[in-house]
């Protein structure tokens, strides 16, 4: 996740939490409150928290890395597995007695 995806994720809470205090709240009060979305997008990088939001990014990023891996060590183990099973599963029949079958 990105810088950005998490400031916009932090705001949307903020809002939503701002929504459910104050139910007649309206635009130009949140507009006063966390200012317009102009003012929003151009002050995005002089945040005070835009440190904070890097380390959250880092943090999700390390996570989702780590994730990946596991997803893709599974898999493999998975693959792996499966030929496993399959060459276990698949057996030869040898018929030697001809005789045999043309009794039955």
């Amino acid at each position: 996740m990105s810088v950005k995806s998490i400031f916009l994720k932090d705001l949307k809470e903020e809002i939503a939490a701002s929504c459910t205090q104050n139910q007649a709240i309206t635009r130009e009060s949140l507009y006063a409150k966390f200012g317009s979305p102009d003012e929003i997008s151009g002050g995005f990088y002089n945040r005070g928290d835009y440190e904070e939001l890097l380390v959250k990014a880092k943090k999700n990023l390390f996570f989702w890395r780590i994730a990946t891996g596991i997803i893709a060590i599974l898999l493999a183990l998975t693959v792996i597995f499966l030929i496993h099973v399959i060459q276990a599963s698949s057996v030869e029949i040898h018929i030697t007695d001809l005789n045999y079958i043309e009794q039955q």
